[in-house]
């Protein structure tokens, strides 16, 4: 779920803390999450999704957190693939079906929690489109504090900090913190930063290149001594004499090379977008609302 090896490469920027950091703070939450999470228990226990919502409120509720509970909408076309497999997955639908039945099923365990947070007076609202994108856009009206979720898309959306790895275990309480500010001062990536490695690695919208794992996208970051954003680099890529700069590192010619590489079926005449896999760099720029970059660093 997000973007391929995102919290890898950002782990180093997060603040483990107890739960209790979380008092009087307006959290949003994607409801979806959730219930996926309950799904995957293997437990018989009957309402799963509705128990697992419940405590959590609870627990919450312990600390003063207010809630937002926001609903998925539709899904952009890009994700399609992925629901199909997801639905696959959790429910056994054909792969080469709709992804009717799946979602069917899923709407139901939605109107059973919504019923919940009726009778427990807590606020839902339902996205237009994705649920990560609606929290992004609360929390950068900074009308939440943040959002409970891990899902790195937050980010991508232009959210501003993230709750992640919620334990409400007594034995060991904790959540991990994560925020654009302290990712960007400590590992020196920005949202557009985290749009290219998600074209780069993939994510819940497109594959990614052919050929990038983990170890060489985090070396490329760890690396990463430029100061345009790497939207803006992408294009650098493709001008002919860029591979010859001195000043290049390894693993950034490495990765620029792969796009022409024969073995992965890319001709050298659409380098760009067959390196995006998609009809283009500006479908998901337009997609989480970057509808332009410039060299600020700072983007």
């Amino acid at each position: 779920m997000g973007v391929k090896y995102l919290w890898d490469i950002i782990n180093s920027s997060k603040e483990k803390t107890n739960p209790d950091s979380l008092r009087g703070k307006v959290i949003t939450v994607d409801l979806s999450i959730w219930i996926v999470e309950a799904i995957k228990l293997k437990q018989s226990v009957a309402n799963s999704h509705i128990r697992n919502m419940f405590f959590r409120i609870c627990y919450l509720r312990k600390f003063g957190v207010k809630l937002i509970i926001v609903i998925e909408g539709k899904a952009p076309d890009l994700k399609q693939n992925t629901m199909r497999y997801r639905n696959f997955c959790q429910y056994g639908v054909k792969l080469g079906t709709a992804s009717t039945v799946g979602r069917n099923r899923f709407q139901a365990l939605i109107l059973e929690c919504c019923e919940l947070l009726d009778l427990l007076g807590i606020p839902y609202i339902r996205a237009t489109g994705e649920a990560e994108q609606m929290c992004a856009f609360l929390n950068s009206k900074k009308i939440s504090d943040g959002c409970l979720t891990n899902d790195g898309d937050f980010f991508l959306y232009g959210g501003k900090c993230i709750y992640r790895d919620f334990s409400a275990d007594p034995k060991n309480p904790c959540v991990s913190t994560y925020t654009q500010e302290k990712i960007k001062d400590k590992i020196g990536i920005t949202r557009h930063d985290m749009i290219g490695i998600a074209l780069l690695c993939g994510c819940d919208y497109i594959k990614g290149v052919s050929g990038i794992g983990k170890s060489l996208v985090s070396k490329f970051i760890s690396e990463k001594s430029f100061k345009e954003n790497l939207l803006v680099r992408f294009h650098r890529w493709f001008e002919d004499d860029f591979l010859k700069e001195s000043s290049l590192k390894k693993s950034e010619v490495l990765i620029a090379s792969l796009p022409n590489v024969p073995a992965n079926g890319n001709p050298a005449s659409s380098k760009l977008n067959t390196l995006l896999e998609f009809s283009g760099i500006r479908t998901l720029k337009r997609l989480f609302g970057v509808l332009q970059t410039n060299n600020s660093p700072g983007q």
